[in-house]
C-alpha cells in the first residue's frame, strides 16, 4: 500500500512528492492515493523526476555560465591609487630656503641692495638681464602666497637688509580660494613685519597680473589690487604699481604673446614690459649708483 500522500501531511521533506502535488492538484479519496494509483502514479512519478532533474540541471548551467569573480589576479583587478604624502605648507619650500641660506653665507655682506621676492613670477624672472645696472637678488619661490611671505620673511629677507624690496604675490592666493579680504589681511601682516624689522626699506608692490589662464578671477584680482594700493598709499615708503596697464590689449583681454604656453607665466616680452614699467620708479627711489654691486 502506497505511502499516505495527503497534502495536509506534506512537510517539504520529500521534494518529489511535493512536486507531484504541484503538478497534479486534487483531493485524495478515502483510500489515500487511488486518484493517482498504479501505473499512472509511477509514470507521473517518473515524469516529475525528469522535470525535477531538468530544473536542477538548468540551475547548474546558470551557475556555471556565470562569470567567475577574480580576486587575486593582478592583471584584472584595479589597483588602488598611490597615496601621496601632503607636505605641510610651512615645509613646502625647505629646499629653496636652504639654498637661500647657503647663498647668504657665501655673500655675508650683501645688504642694502635691490631684492625681489614673491611667487614663480619672480622666481622665473631673469633679473640680471632686465636690470643690468643693478645687482638684483632673487628671492622668489614658486607657488608661494602672501601668507608664505609672512611665515618666511625673517629667514629670507632680514639677512639682506634690502634698500628696496620689490614684491609680487597674490594670484596663487586667489586661485587657492582665498577671498580678497584674506589676501589683503596677509599682505597687511607682511607689510607690518617689513615696517617693524626693516624700517628703512622701501617697498614696491607689483599688482596682481591678469592672465589668460586665470582670467575668471579678474574681479577678485581687481578688488584685491585696489585694497593693496590703498595700503601702500598710506605708507610714504611704499609704492603700488598697476601691472594691468601693460598686460591687456585693445579688446580688454590679456595679450596672449605676453605669456608662455600655460597662459599663466610670462614670456620674455611680458618681462620686458614689466622692466620698462618698473625702471622709472627705481630710478627715483633707488638710483643705480646707490645699489650694492656684488659680482
Amino acid at each position: 500500500m502506497p505511502e499516505d500522500c495527503s497534502p495536509a501531511r506534506s512537510t517539504g521533506i520529500h521534494p518529489m512528492k511535493d512536486l507531484l502535488y504541484t503538478l497534479y492538484p486534487g483531493r485524495p479519496s478515502a483510500s489515500g492515493c487511488d486518484w493517482m494509483s498504479g501505473r499512472t502514479c509511477w509514470l507521473s512519478l517518473l515524469g516529475a523526476s525528469a522535470l525535477l532533474w531538468h530544473a536542477v540541471a538548468f540551475r547548474q548551467v546558470e551557475v556555471i555560465a556565470a562569470p567567475p569573480t577574480v580576486i587575486d589576479n593582478p592583471a584584472t583587478t584595479t589597483a588602488a591609487p598611490p597615496q601621496t604624502a601632503t607636505v605641510p605648507q610651512a615645509e613646502r619650500w625647505n629646499k629653496e630656503l636652504a639654498a637661500f641660506d647657503k647663498e647668504n653665507t657665501m655673500h655675508p655682506q650683501r645688504t642694502g641692495g635691490l631684492v625681489f621676492c614673491g611667487s614663480s613670477t619672480i622666481r622665473l624672472w631673469k633679473l640680471k638681464d632686465s636690470f643690468p645696472e643693478y645687482s638684483p637678488i632673487n628671492r622668489g619661490f614658486g607657488g608661494s602666497r602672501y601668507d608664505d611671505l609672512v611665515r618666511h620673511a625673517e629667514r629670507i629677507l632680514k639677512p639682506l637688509q634690502p634698500a628696496v624690496l620689490v614684491i609680487y604675490s597674490g594670484d596663487n592666493d586667489i586661485a587657492a580660494k582665498q577671498s580678497s579680504e584674506e589676501v589683503v589681511q596677509n599682505f597687511e601682516k607682511f607689510h607690518t613685519w617689513v615696517r617693524t624689522e626693516l624700517p628703512e626699506t622701501k617697498i614696491i608692490v607689483l599688482g596682481i597680473k591678469p592672465s589668460v589662464k586665470r582670467w575668471e578671477m579678474i574681479e577678485s584680482i581687481r578688488e584685491t589690487n585696489s585694497q593693496l594700493a590703498k595700503i601702500c598709499g598710506k605708507d610714504p615708503q611704499a609704492t603700488f604699481i598697476d601691472t594691468e596697464t601693460v598686460m591687456l590689449g585693445a579688446n580688454g583681454q590679456p595679450i596672449p604673446e605676453l605669456f608662455v604656453a600655460d597662459g599663466l607665466h610670462m614670456s620674455e616680452e611680458g618681462y620686458r614690459r614689466w622692466a620698462q614699467l618698473l625702471k622709472p620708479y627705481l630710478a627715483v627711489i633707488h638710483p643705480p649708483q646707490s645699489s650694492a654691486v656684488i659680482k
